[in-house]
């Protein structure tokens, strides 16, 4: 909406009437599987649901929570090779999880160069200055206690993800 003193005015970003809120999420297709991938810049791992790889992995001793607290089970890693349609293939360890869908992690991004472009929805890639579109899904989540369950911190407590964030350095594990 155009304000009278020339500014834009955002939309509101905050619950709407009833404690709905209305999302976005931005996804890309790997050209490969076919798989649609969320592309989470809040995201601290990249994970593949359980379903695409097998149903029959034991559990595993990590654990994953999401924002609203909810632990994710893990099931281990596996390597995926996505091909964005960007003129070069992208491997990376994804942790196999309880989750719905594949997501993609900010560190994934970052390591390749690869920038959200939220604006014109799509993805490109700083490397070779190409561009891949990518789509929304736009969906409603009726209380924002029900968030979605995106990884955002591995471990025991809240308090260890924040000195890990705080000594980053020191608590990466680089598995490239």
């Amino acid at each position: 909406m155009f304000l009278p003193d020339g500014k834009l005015e955002r939309p509101s970003l905050g619950p709407s009437s009833g404690g709905t809120m209305v999302i976005n999420r931005l996804y890309l297709s790997d050209r490969t599987s076919r798989s649609k991938y969320l592309t989470d810049t809040g995201a601290d791992v990249s994970v593949i649901p359980l379903s695409t790889v097998s149903k029959h992995l034991p559990p595993a001793s990590l654990q994953l929570f999401a924002t609203n607290g909810t632990v994710i089970s893990t099931y281990g890693q596996t390597l995926v090779t996505l091909d964005l349609g960007l003129h070069r293939v992208f491997k990376w360890s994804f942790i196999i999880a309880g989750v719905s869908q594949p997501i993609i992690e900010a560190d994934f991004l970052r390591y390749y160069g690869l920038l959200v472009d939220i604006r014109h929805g799509c993805l490109v890639d700083s490397l070779t200055k190409l561009h891949t579109q990518a789509w929304y899904s736009k969906g409603i989540i009726l209380e924002s206690r029900q968030s979605i369950a995106t990884p955002i911190f591995i471990g025991c407590s809240l308090s260890s993800h924040l000195l890990l964030k705080l000594f980053q350095p020191l608590g990466s594990l680089d598995t490239r």
